[in-house]
């Protein structure tokens, strides 16, 4: 695709061979880096006018929920819709189908960057978004007594995300490695402390947001966090209501989410980047990474394994939310989906440990971390698979295969209850209309207040009147 002139640098494929298949990337790529930014960027103006000012006039924990997950929606449509524009604007600019169009009236980068770059800060964008979702929800778990610093951490964790992502770019531009960020250095060939005002702006912008605001979130859900939950274990599981396990396993996926990011962050500290000082003339006082990878040194690995644990993080963002929907007459499937909860999370953490074991590993048989590689010349694949390459692969099944399965079973009553409440609906059918569950009911009302609020009365009318029971 001409919008990842990266791939081209990198010797993936060429541009322009083939009419049929360049013309559908192309607009693909114009929905998603164009027309998809304009929706969303409506959507979030949309969707909470002054979430601010509502979460400022919360008087209880629970009143915070909707204006912080509104919030934080909000926020993450508008990183992503900007991310990707500027993506335009600092890497591919905006190439026309086909060749000739684009030497005619294509428009070039304004702001051209090194693509590879410019991608590799839109992924961290892209994370740094889906971020903002999960501390949206977790925050509103947090004990009454934290109503203050919720109120306080929301605007930081937005504030410090938004700083960090412009920071980012403007080194970039600035043609200087972030902060924090030794990696690149290697992955991308930019150079270190080649703009100390870059350098000073990078180095803040990361330290507010791991220093300080990420703190600040992990006090506020303090009261939420506990050994037993680490282990996924939940004592007084058969003397509590639907929703106090619901909770309780909320809470304590978010607390794995919470520990994945930590972990993630400490990791890359202890390993890749040690503690670093902005300046050039500061830099005798920097302290190297005590964990690095006494093979040979492989970026790339570094840099999978750090957002490998930031995507599993978020994944278990998601299933927290996903929970609040398993439906309340479903009590007597709670065991099985505290202990697929359960299993999910343990094979998550051992694909997780276990690619920090291949990464610093001592061993000269763990060489399949070689395959993230970013030039095909740096592999550091061994021929022969050692010991722990065969318990890599092993990690590595339970991660990618089955702990996904786990998250499957453990939301697949919300998910199957949810389809067949569609199907009720759809066929009208008053005597099997009174199973309908909680979930079908808070659905209809989402979806009302959107229409409310979108004035769209007509479009409400007519959905209510084809998809809703007819009870409701």
């Amino acid at each position: 695709s001409p919008f990842l002139p990266s791939w081209l640098a990198e010797g993936v494929g060429t541009t322009f061979t083939d009419i049929i298949a360049d013309a559908t990337t192309w607009g693909a790529s114009v929905a998603l880096n164009l027309i998809l930014p304009i929706t969303l960027l409506v959507i979030a103006h949309r969707i909470a006018p002054q979430p601010f000012a509502e979460l400022a006039s919360a008087k209880a924990i629970g009143e915070t929920a909707r204006p912080l997950r509104a919030l934080m929606v909000q926020q993450m449509l508008a990183q992503v819709s900007l991310s990707n524009v500027w993506l335009l604007v600092a890497s591919s600019g905006l190439p026309m189908p086909t060749q000739f169009l684009t030497s005619l009236i294509g428009i070039p980068a304004l702001l051209p960057v090194n693509a590879s770059v410019a991608e590799q800060i839109n992924r961290y964008d892209l994370i740094g978004a889906l971020f903002l979702v999960f501390v949206g929800a977790a925050l509103p778990d947090c004990g009454p007594e934290r109503l203050g610093v919720v109120k306080r951490a929301a605007p930081l964790v937005v504030g410090a995300s938004w700083f960090y992502s412009l920071a980012v770019k403007i080194a970039a531009h600035a043609g200087t490695t972030p902060a924090f960020h030794r990696s690149w250095q290697d992955m991308f060939g930019t150079p270190t402390h080649a703009s100390p005002a870059a350098d000073v702006l990078s180095w803040l912008a990361f330290a507010l947001l791991n220093f300080v605001a990420l703190p600040y979130v992990t006090y506020a859900f303090w009261p939420c966090v506990s050994l037993t939950k680490m282990r996924g274990a939940n004592p007084r599981f058969r003397q509590q209501t639907h929703v106090e396990v619901m909770h309780y396993n909320r809470t304590m996926v978010f607390q794995h989410a919470l520990v994945f990011v930590w972990t993630a962050g400490v990791w890359a500290l202890l390993t890749s980047s040690g503690l670093v000082w902005p300046l050039e003339a500061l830099a005798s006082a920097n302290v190297q990474p005590p964990l690095q990878s006494y093979a040979k040194p492989n970026p790339a690995g570094w840099e999978h394994v750090h957002t490998q644990d930031m995507l599993l993080a978020l994944q278990f963002g998601i299933v927290a939310i996903v929970l609040d929907y398993v439906p309340i007459k479903l009590t007597g499937a709670r065991e099985k989906i505290v202990t697929n909860a359960q299993l999910a999370l343990l094979t998550s953490w051992a694909l997780s440990i276990w690619s920090k074991v291949m990464v610093n590993a001592i061993w000269n048989g763990a060489g399949s971390y070689g395959h993230w590689s970013y030039r095909s010349g740096d592999s550091t694949y061994a021929k022969e698979q050692g010991v722990l390459d065969i318990c890599f692969v092993v990690a590595c099944t339970l991660g990618y295969v089955v702990s996904p399965l786990f998250i499957f079973f453990t939301l697949r009553n919300a998910i199957g209850r949810f389809a067949h409440s569609l199907a009720i609906g759809k066929k009208h059918h008053v005597e099997e209309a009174v199973v309908e569950n909680d979930l079908w009911s808070m659905w209809i009302t989402l979806i009302g207040r959107l229409l409310v609020n979108t004035k769209a009365y007509h479009l409400m009318a007519l959905l209510s009147r084809g998809f809703a029971p007819p009870e409701q």
